[in-house]
């Protein structure tokens, strides 16, 4: 389990045992003239043992204070958030209040004794209630996917989220449209909602009719649907994106598409004319590289000028980030290949100079470790992705999705079990994401081996999903044939439930 969390843990416990120290003293001390309360006066009798007792006891009991007040909302619950509270202001309140303006109170004498066995009594059960209201795994609270989780300085309503998909409804000018705003507005009862891929840039455009977020006009679009949806009750996040070599030059004005090497991607590529195979990409310069970190860096800055909840660095499905993290597209020499230090320095990078524009809690990650998608493969996934994971959880961003394998993944990858895998390693928010229903998305969530669950699919014939779950209420059957394309068909005219 993380550090922190087990730190947390040992906190909790040693703040049970100086209640339940204090609590003691306190009875033992009931009508002993000699008994001051603790903390202000020496009395005569009173060792030195003792004194070192309560100061360790007072640093013991902030110490649980800091971390149910201030912890992360990967273990954090708003009850212990509350309970904290109480019992600190309780606890402290008589003694802070007693000494400077009411001496009597902190006088040797039986009613300050009996007010001190009170308080600590109190903090021991405070304690006790909010160590119980936590899983027995992963330091997440016992929950399912209809409770609420603070996340990007919001108190989402559920763990149910919407994940990135691409749904090809921006203008040719990389502009969202009115369409793409009742789009989102339909599905803003999700917890929370992960937009499609986003270009940072023009080079970074690799699907047809992809929304950008580098011009104004852009900026603008995205304001007008991020004003709706959080007119409509809900939250969204920008997954800002570089397709790398997962492009053609077709759609680019004969541009090639850019990779850390020339290796082509495996597969074919839609274009209006018909499907055509990907070209060998251009390898990038390193000194290419930094302003491609940089756009990153601009887009940030425009999402949040639009609006937005929060970032996503999109680092998974085969795009330019994940390109050089695996040894299967990355075979440079330089600084930015080898090693699996300098082949995960892209996506370090990338997040560092997105929290530096915005800050950590706004800014997420996806990453796919098992992912086979265009042809992705490296020699030791769980390695690499261990390493970057490592990494990117050290930058503490506001949370970590991970992609479970999909059928095809899981034939030949060697990652059966991202979550499971990868738990471990990370103390952020993390969410789960493909191949979840409603009972597995509450498994994994009450076992902790994530804070929520991102659903694609569903959502797409699903704008109401949420509570479609909640009531088990049959699913809308998605139609295949019209998730991709142009117009409302198969993107906003799915019934839904009657109110």
């Amino acid at each position: 389990m993380a550090t922190r969390l087990n730190l947390a843990r040992i906190l909790l416990l040693a703040g049970i045992a100086v209640g339940l120290l204090s609590w003691r003293e306190s009875v033992e001390h009931i009508g002993n003239p000699d008994f001051r309360v603790p903390g202000y006066t020496l009395a005569p009798s009173r060792s030195w043992y003792h004194v070192f007792r309560e100061v360790c006891g007072d640093v013991a009991k902030m110490a649980v204070f800091l971390l149910l007040f201030f912890g992360r909302s990967s273990w954090r619950t708003p009850v212990a958030w509350w309970i904290g509270l109480i019992l600190m202001v309780g606890y402290y309140a008589p003694f802070w209040i007693g000494e400077p303006f009411l001496p009597d109170l902190a006088a040797p004498n039986r009613t300050a004794s009996i007010i001190h066995m009170a308080m600590a009594t109190l903090s021991l059960l405070a304690l006790v209630v909010a160590s119980t209201i936590r899983a027995h795994r992963g330091g997440v609270a016992m929950t399912d996917i209809f409770s609420p989780v603070d996340l990007l300085g919001h108190h989402l309503p559920n763990r149910i989220f919407m994940s990135a998909m691409t749904r090809t409804r921006a203008g040719e000018n990389g502009v969202p449209t009115d369409l793409m705003r009742g789009y989102y507005v339909q599905r803003s009862s999700a917890g929370l909602i992960v937009t499609e891929c986003t270009r940072v840039s023009d080079q970074a455009h690799g699907i047809i009719r992809c929304p950008g977020i580098h011009r104004d006009d852009q900026v603008a679009g995205w304001r007008k649907v991020t004003e709706a949806v959080h007119n409509a009750g809900g939250r969204i996040v920008c997954q800002i994106w570089h397709c790398g070599r997962v492009a053609h030059p077709d759609m680019r004005g004969g541009e090639p598409p850019v990779a850390p090497s020339a290796i082509p991607v495996e597969g074919d590529f839609f274009l209006p004319r018909g499907r055509v195979d990907f070209p060998i990409p251009r390898t990038l310069a390193e000194n290419e590289i930094a302003p491609i970190v940089e756009s990153f860096a601009g887009a940030t800055r425009n999402a949040h000028a639009a609006g937005f909840d929060g970032v996503e660095l999109h680092g998974a499905n085969g795009y330019l980030q994940d390109q050089f993290l695996e040894d299967g597209s990355n075979q440079r020499t330089d600084s930015y290949g080898g090693s699996v230090a300098n082949r995960g320095r892209l996506m370090i990078e990338t997040a560092e100079v997105m929290i530096a524009a915005w800050d950590a809690d706004h800014v997420g990650v996806r990453l796919s470790p098992a992912s086979t998608l265009y042809g992705m493969r490296d020699s030791d996934k769980r390695a690499t992705f261990g390493h970057v994971i490592a990494a990117l959880d050290a930058l503490r961003p506001a949370y970590l999705c991970l992609l479970e394998p999909n059928a095809k993944d899981a034939k030949t990858e060697q990652i059966k079990d991202v979550l499971q895998t990868f738990r471990p390693m990370v103390s952020v928010p993390l969410i789960g994401n493909t191949g979840f229903d409603k009972a597995k998305a509450n498994e994994a969530i009450g076992a902790g081996r994530a804070d929520a669950i991102a659903f694609g699919v569903p959502f797409i014939a699903n704008a109401d999903l949420p509570e479609r779950m909640r009531r088990d209420a049959p699913l809308n059957t998605p139609h295949k044939d019209t998730f991709y394309g142009e117009g409302p068909e198969g993107y906003t005219d799915y019934p839904m439930l009657p109110s």
